[in-house]
Formats: structure tokens, C-alpha cells, sequence
């Protein structure tokens, strides 16, 4: 898979976790992209468009919570693929209902090498 194609924008408030996550998908090849909260996430989508492939999101987060940013950005492009990394997994689980087919959740602790298996999982589905 030739990763250097493709673009991830990860929204996290936590400053060295969104570090780690942009650090292990910029050595693997991907364009990364990363911002504070949902709001900035939500921006940077409308000014990007169609040019990001898939969003790292924290679920608690300031301003515009994970899941309001998934079904935010899901009006702008909905073939966007979308990860949600959380604490609360059931509780997401329960919000998203049907719609977990389109997003994954990954409950946090997590090791990064699952949420590339993730991630690149979901990137094999943008190139079909």
C-alpha cells in the first residue's frame, strides 16, 4: 500500500498522545495532519475538502466532541473514514448505533501498532 497518498488529520487534546499518533504515521509514509479539538478539526476539513482520507479522533474533547466532529464531517464528505480512540467505547458504541460500521472505536489504553492495523484497514477501503 503506498501510504504516501493518503492523508490523516488527528484531533486530540492531549498533547503527547497526539504527538505519538502523528510520529508513528509519519514514519509509516502518511501525510499527517494534526489540530486540538473538533473545531479546528472541522475547519481544516472544509478547507481541505476531499484531500483527507481518514480522522483520528478523540472522543472527549473541547469545543466539538469526536463523534459531533464524525457526523459533522461525514455532511462534508461521506466516504471519509473515521477512527475513534476513547475511554468510553460503550458509550460511543451506543451513540453511534448503525453507524459503527463507518467508524471504528478503539478503546483507550491502546497500543499504536493496533490502531495502524486499524487505520490501515480503513485506507485499504479508500483505494478499493
Amino acid at each position: 500500500m503506498n501510504t504516501n497518498l493518503h492523508t490523516i488529520l488527528i484531533a486530540d487534546d492531549e498533547k503527547l498522545l497526539r504527538w505519538a499518533i502523528c510520529q508513528a504515521f509519519t514514519k509509516a509514509g502518511f501525510k499527517v495532519i494534526t489540530v486540538t479539538d473538533g473545531s479546528q478539526a472541522l475547519a481544516e476539513l472544509e478547507k481541505t475538502k476531499f484531500k483527507i482520507d481518514l480522522i483520528i479522533s478523540d472522543y472527549k474533547m473541547p469545543n466539538l466532541n469526536g463523534l459531533e466532529l464524525y457526523r459533522q464531517s461525514s455532511q462534508i464528505n461521506p466516504a471519509l473514514k473515521f477512527v475513534i480512540i476513547t475511554a468510553y467505547k460503550t458509550e460511543v458504541e451506543r451513540l453511534l448505533g448503525e453507524d459503527t460500521v463507518r467508524v471504528k472505536i478503539l478503546q483507550k489504553p491502546f497500543d499504536l501498532e493496533e490502531l495502524q492495523q486499524i487505520v490501515n484497514q480503513q485506507i485499504a477501503e479508500v483505494n478499493k
